[in-house]
């Protein structure tokens, strides 16, 4: 692997979570949006409630000892409690910490002693910041790199190697936590988020100060096989932002069937990081049934992972950052076709 989750926030609710589990009350709206989104693309920030302990969870595919995230977040207030911390399973191996000072610290387990810790003053209150982190869980060569407001190749603000960073009896991690779980930050809200390992092609390092552009359907595709649903066409059923469930959707019932969906222009202005498709899908009979995301440049499609059609509606990105240009079949060359490349759907079985 090398990509695992990427969020912009940008096309859900809270009835419609993406994140495995949620504590506290998140709220999504284009107010806590860290820039304006380009016209026809979806543009969201997270904001968590002000008082009381308040994070939410992503269970990762699979135990990485080394895990990169890179995410933008804004502090209310400055205090002494965790931003971000890193899972084996149900316990804390390491927290990624604010202190009210400004410092940023990783302590060990779930805000036990600071391990490496920045100069005070780094983080300030009332403006976003942009951190990235590679972290490495292990008891006697753990590591970990911080980078505060940096592109690609900045210098760390903190650093530290030949650490003990875990808790538990195993040399990885397989979830993670963002959010104000010690509630002293007053309504943290956090966009942009990436997150993706270091065993895979790329991503597969620190990207920098990034941001996440989100698209939907305007119009419809190279192929409109699937069956539109209370909407006459199949982009118009799948444009709703959050989803509308069962009021609009496509839905098919032949294998091998493929729907296209064209999207706007972001606007580039530079070859992205890489592409990332999600659906929000369920079967409405006994199944089973596979799918595919996938995207597709000039003539050629490239399907993710064919990923089991849940009963009750969730979101997938079958596991897949397009990252390679399907119609060369090597890394996008310039960001005019990376902008230009739109969505297809494949009923697999």
């Amino acid at each position: 692997m090398a990509y695992q989750f990427w969020d912009g926030f940008d096309n859900y609710n809270a009835a419609t979570e993406l994140w495995n589990v949620i504590n506290g009350t998140m709220s999504y709206g284009s107010s806590y949006a860290r820039f304006p989104a380009p016209s026809g693309l979806l543009g969201q920030g997270l904001k968590m409630a002000v008082s009381g302990s308040q994070w939410k969870q992503w269970n990762m595919g699979s135990n990485q000892a080394t895990m990169i995230f890179g995410f933008a977040v804004y502090l209310p207030t400055l205090g002494n409690g965790p931003i971000m911390r890193f899972l084996d399973g149900a316990t804390y191996q390491c927290s990624l910490c604010i202190t009210s000072s400004g410092q940023i610290q990783l302590q060990g387990g779930g805000g036990g002693a600071a391990i490496v810790t920045s100069a005070p003053g780094a983080i300030t209150a009332g403006v976003w910041h942009w951190i990235d982190v590679i972290f490495t869980v292990n008891n006697t060569t753990g590591a970990v790199s911080i980078y505060l407001d940096e592109p690609a190749g900045g210098p760390a603000i903190a650093s530290g190697s030949g650490l003990n960073t875990r808790s538990s009896s195993n040399n990885y991690m397989n979830a993670f936590q963002i959010g104000d779980t010690s509630a002293v930050f007053g309504g943290i809200q956090f966009d942009d988020f990436h997150a993706h390992d270091n065993t895979g092609s790329a991503p597969n390092a620190i990207l920098g100060d990034s941001r996440i552009f989100t698209k939907k359907g305007n119009a419809a595709g190279y192929a409109t096989n699937w069956t539109p649903n209370g909407a006459s066409a199949n982009w118009q059923c799948s444009d709703d932002s959050p989803p509308d469930g069962d009021t609009t959707y496509n839905s098919s019932n032949t294998a091998g069937a493929i729907d296209g969906y064209a999207v706007p222009p972001a606007g580039f202005a530079v070859t992205p990081n890489g592409l990332v498709r999600r659906s929000y899908v369920r079967r409405d009979d006994a199944g089973p049934h596979t799918f595919q995301n996938g995207i597709r440049s000039g003539t050629t499609n490239a399907l993710g992972t064919a990923f089991t059609v849940p009963s009750s509606y969730a979101w997938t990105d079958c596991g897949t950052c397009y990252v390679n240009d399907p119609a060369t079949g090597s890394p996008w060359a310039s960001a005019t076709p990376a902008d230009a490349a739109s969505m297809v759907i494949d009923e697999t079985s």
